[in-house]
């Protein structure tokens, strides 16, 4: 499942995640190659009571830290596979601590990892994100990717901080046209709320802010990045 997941990631990030044309699409989404890649490196299975039910909360995020000891080298991704809180994913974003913080991370309920409430029907998994569209999701904002609705209806600076994506009111949670702004919402896009099959990419101007904040708040991770080969 693991590797499934770092595969559908590569997907994403390069701009190929299948989708299904809906009624509301005028042609193919928005789907930017974001030359970004992920090679994986290391999987560790912990028993962790406390962390797997409360890495959420605000006192359990010092249960996670423990397990990022490299975040000048890596991008860690911790999976909560017991979470009671009812979080899909929680991200520090790059530029509020500092690059070897450990909070430097990426962490992801079960819920919303890939495959898994296919496989664990038993626990009533909500169907909705069973592709692993909240690990692009959140990894969206490890690269410091604002939601398409930050700040409303306000656009570019103030905004999510890209002029290519179209301002909305809201999150959505379902794969439906609006335009709360008065332009399309961008239900497509990655850093919306939408469900995994309704998602399909990011945009250049997303991309542009994701190489640039990445060399800019942890530059030891971006040089390191530059040297190394994730399809290798």
């Amino acid at each position: 499942m693991v590797r499934e997941q770092n595969r559908w990631a590569n997907e994403a990030y390069r701009g190929d995640s299948p989708w299904q044309p809906m009624a509301f699409d005028r042609g193919h989404p928005d789907a930017v190659d974001m030359k970004i890649g992920f090679k994986l490196v290391d999987v560790k299975i912990v028993t962790d009571r406390e962390c797997a039910q409360r890495g959420f909360t605000d006192w359990g995020r010092s249960l996670t830290r423990k397990y990022n000891p490299k975040p000048l080298e890596q991008l860690t991704i911790v999976i909560v596979t017991d979470d009671m809180s009812g979080v899909l994913g929680q991200t520090q974003f790059p530029f509020d601590v500092p690059e070897d913080s450990p909070e430097q991370m990426v962490v992801v309920s079960a819920e919303g990892f890939r495959s898994f409430p296919s496989q664990n029907l038993g626990k009533e998994s909500d169907m909705r994100y069973d592709e692993g569209d909240t690990v692009v999701h959140e990894v969206g904002h490890a690269l410091g990717l604002y939601h398409t609705f930050q700040s409303g209806c306000q656009s570019g600076q103030g905004g999510d901080w890209v002029d290519d994506t179209n301002p909305e009111m809201f999150p959505h949670f379902t794969c439906d046209r609006s335009s709360s702004c008065h332009s399309p919402d961008p239900v497509r896009n990655f850093m919306d709320y939408t469900p995994d099959s309704c998602m399909v990419g990011f945009t250049e101007g997303q991309k542009r802010r994701a190489w640039c904040v990445l060399e800019k708040t942890r530059p030891a991770l971006f040089r390191r990045s530059l040297a190394v080969d994730p399809t290798g």
